[in-house]
């Protein structure tokens, strides 16, 4: 087996297609391709904070592109483990910027991000794309 170099790829926030955007509703990035990379960073950049008390943020992915599965978070008790959509929701009070990590097993991704309470708020993502190590 050869080794697989880590490779990193950064996208801006115009190639992610959230460069800015209002988050008076949810919006939806462009379809990315996670290119055989297994680790997904999305740094956000909440740049306009008018009156937001929270922002959310979502990913989906997809084999094709067309058919979307919203990443899923679990809780176990009992021994039984309950699914629900994975959702990164970060309390916000002024601009800021945050960063998160999450590995990813998919071709392709997309990343939604909303707010609650924002009507003008503004925000940008920047992703990047490794790998985690040899394999």
């Amino acid at each position: 087996m050869s080794a697989r170099f880590n490779n990193p790829v950064t996208l801006q926030p115009d190639q992610v297609g959230l460069n800015l955007v209002v988050l008076t509703t949810e919006r939806t990035s462009n379809t990315l391709s996670a290119d055989g990379r297994e680790q997904l960073t999305m740094n956000v950049n909440l740049s306009t904070w008018a009156a937001a008390t929270t922002v959310s943020l979502a990913v989906d992915v997809s084999e094709n592109g067309t058919t979307w599965f919203p990443m899923q978070s679990e809780s176990i008790a009992a021994g039984i483990a309950t699914l629900t959509p994975l959702i990164w929701r970060q309390a916000v009070s002024a601009a800021e910027l945050w960063s998160i990590n999450t590995p990813i097993g998919a071709k392709f991704f997309r990343i939604r991000i909303t707010s609650a309470a924002g009507t003008t708020d503004a925000a940008s993502v920047t992703v990047r794309l490794s790998n985690l190590g040899n394999g």
